[in-house]
């Protein structure tokens, strides 16, 4: 006796293109919730400086942006207070402290 066996039918047949195309293309990485980390990998250095890409990013380390911290056995990663210290973004004239103000 024999059994059909029924495939499973794709439900999205046309996002398979898009999913491997979405993989190639460098996508603008996104800002934590909350609070930035005191030491980030590139993808978090990257929004954190608010570059374009982590390539672009990549690419400046060493010459705009400072070298990462590497420790034996983890990935490098890099210093909030070095990249601020580098960051002309960081700078942010007229904020008040809303405890001084109450």
């Amino acid at each position: 006796m024999d059994v059909a066996v029924r495939s499973k039918p794709d439900l999205y047949p046309l996002a398979k293109g898009l999913r491997s195309r979405a993989a190639t293309v460098a996508a603008r990485p996104t800002a934590p919730v909350g609070a930035w980390p005191r030491f980030m990998r590139a993808a978090t250095a990257a929004a954190y400086v608010d570059e374009v890409s982590v390539q672009s990013f990549r690419r400046k380390v060493g010459s705009v942006y400072p070298l990462p911290v590497t420790r034996k056995g983890s990935r490098p990663k890099w210093d909030r207070l070095e990249l601020d210290a580098v960051n002309p973004r960081a700078e942010m004239p007229n904020i008040i402290d809303a405890a001084s103000v109450l």
